[in-house]
């Protein structure tokens, strides 16, 4: 929890915390798993680079992507500059980081973001706006992604994880 800072008026939070970006994504595959999304870690977005994780929901007239950016420090969290061109790829972005790392005060408007409890659990602390997902290229690398995860279920540039793990389930290359 963030701890105020009596003389500035701001609060202070934790530089780390002992969990990690693949116990966060583990938390969100649990919460969006359960409601048929497709799940994706570290799914590559060719030059724009890899988001940390991504869950598409798929109706019968669009695709609706979600894009998380995991934090687990601040400094992470202060230094990264990359994270406005996902927001080309996706209706809804959110900052996924342990409960209290990141204010909701402390982001853009539009901006979301979610705190995951020691327990695992997923809460919304401030919802991100929801953007026009137009067709174009964009949406054509998310449904390749979606494609590849299930021709390489275990290990590809994209990688899966599974719920209670910590690891993602990878094969090392050359295991048969």
């Amino acid at each position: 929890m963030a701890i105020v800072n009596e003389r500035k008026g701001w609060p202070t939070y934790p530089h780390t915390t002992n969990k990690t970006a693949n116990d966060i994504c583990a938390s969100l595959l649990n919460r969006h798993d359960g409601r048929g999304e497709i799940c994706i870690q570290e799914a590559e977005m060719g030059v724009d680079g890899r988001v940390d994780f991504m869950a598409v929901k798929f109706t019968w007239h669009h695709i609706d992507p979600t894009v998380y950016e995991v934090k687990v420090s601040r400094s992470d969290f202060k230094a990264d500059k990359k994270w406005p061109k996902y927001l080309k790829y996706c209706s809804r972005f959110y900052f996924a980081c342990p409960e209290g790392l990141i204010a909701p005060e402390e982001l853009e408007p539009g901006i979301g973001l979610v705190w995951v409890s020691d327990d695992g659990f997923v809460r919304i602390q401030k919802k991100s706006k929801i953007r026009e997902f137009k067709s174009g290229p964009e949406k054509e690398r998310i449904l390749h992604r979606v494609v590849r995860k299930f021709m390489y279920p275990r290990g590809g540039l994209d990688r899966m994880i599974q719920p209670g793990h910590s690891e993602p389930l990878c094969r090392p290359r050359g295991d048969k």
